[in-house]
C-alpha cells in the first residue's frame, strides 16, 4: 500500500468519525428547544428574562454527549455594591415544579460560578444552568 492510499483512508476515517461525533443541525435545534422551554418557565417569575446557550454548543466544538451550558439572564440589575443576589432556591424550585422533564437537579453553589446541574430527560441532555453569568 502506498502512502497516498493510506492518507486517503485515514482522511476518510477522520471524516466518518467527525460525522458520527459532531452535533448535527437536529442536535443543535434540540438544544435550542430546551433553552426555549426553560425561558418559558422562568419568564413567569422573571419577565423579560432570557435563557441563552454558551460554551461548546455555541462555539461549534460540541460533541454528541456533551452537556448543554445555559445562562438565565434575569434582567434584574445588580445591586449598588456590585454583587448579584440570586435566589437559587427559587430557580431550583421552578425547575422541580414547572420545567417538564427536568430531573436529577443538583445545586453547585460553591463553584466559582454557581450553577444548577440537571438532566432534561426527554432529550437526554445534561445541563448546567448559571444565572446572570456575565463571563460566558
Amino acid at each position: 500500500m502506498d502512502l497516498i492510499t493510506i492518507c486517503l483512508q485515514v482522511k476518510e476515517q477522520i471524516n466518518l468519525l467527525m460525522q458520527h461525533l459532531c452535533l448535527t443541525d437536529e442536535d443543535i435545534k434540540l438544544r435550542r428547544l430546551v433553552c426555549q422551554l426553560l425561558q418559558e418557565v422562568f419568564a413567569e417569575v422573571y419577565p423579560g428574562s432570557s435563557v441563552v446557550p454558551f460554551g461548546s454548543t455555541v462555539s461549534g466544538v460540541g460533541w454528541k454527549g456533551s452537556d448543554l451550558d445555559v445562562c438565565l439572564l434575569t434582567g434584574v440589575a445588580p445591586s449598588q455594591h456590585g454583587d448579584d443576589v440570586v435566589d437559587y432556591s427559587l430557580v431550583i424550585d421552578m425547575l422541580r415544579s414547572f420545567a417538564p422533564g427536568c430531573t436529577n437537579i443538583i445545586p453547585v453553589l460553591t463553584a466559582k460560578c454557581p450553577l444548577v446541574k440537571f438532566t432534561h430527560q426527554p432529550s437526554g441532555l445534561s445541563c448546567d444552568l448559571s444565572v446572570n453569568n456575565r463571563y460566558f
